[in-house]
């Protein structure tokens, strides 16, 4: 089930990386939290759930493809949290593609693929129950509209096509 893919040697070091990476953004959903006044025990709680796997995986099998892939999707949930606690702050939309690029440090598109595709399946999912009156943030008070989700969208994968070329 696991690949392990041990003819990388860079990929040791960009796990250190995604450590800090991680870390740092379970730093940066504490400041969020603080700033906005918000549920504490709830970020807390997701940052640990996202990120918990990724952590395992990276000191049990750090060199398998899918180790790669679920620190990705932990990156870019908490990226997600990161978004939904600021309110859909604009931007905070950047974050997203400053973890694309930072995840391109594993030269793997699976990586990179499987990021957009979870960024698109949040920002889609989320803007219909923002929508919907949910209280859950995709975009910002007054920026809930079909044209700046197709924006991100098209960002998104532009970059990420970008990145999984130069994979």
């Amino acid at each position: 089930m696991f690949i392990q893919d041990k003819g990388t040697p860079w990929v040791k070091s960009a796990n250190t990386i995604m450590y800090g990476v991680l870390s740092a953004q379970g730093f940066i959903a504490l400041i969020a939290t603080f700033m906005m006044e918000g549920m504490w025990v709830q970020n807390i709680v997701a940052y640990c759930l996202f990120t918990a796997p990724a952590f395992l995986l990276l000191i049990s099998r750090p060199y398998d493809v899918s180790t790669r892939i679920v620190v990705g999707l932990a990156i870019q949930l908490n990226t997600a949290l990161h978004i939904h606690i600021t309110a859909g702050l604009t931007e905070m939309h950047f974050e997203i593609f400053a973890m694309l690029a930072i995840l391109a440090i594993y030269q793997d598109w699976r990586v990179i693929a499987s990021s957009v595709a979870l960024i698109a399946i949040h920002h889609f999912l989320f803007f219909f129950l923002q929508s919907e009156g949910m209280p859950v943030y995709a975009f910002e008070e007054g920026r809930l509209v079909y044209g700046i989700l197709a924006m991100h969208a098209l960002f998104a994968v532009a970059e990420g096509l970008i990145l999984i070329f130069s994979c």
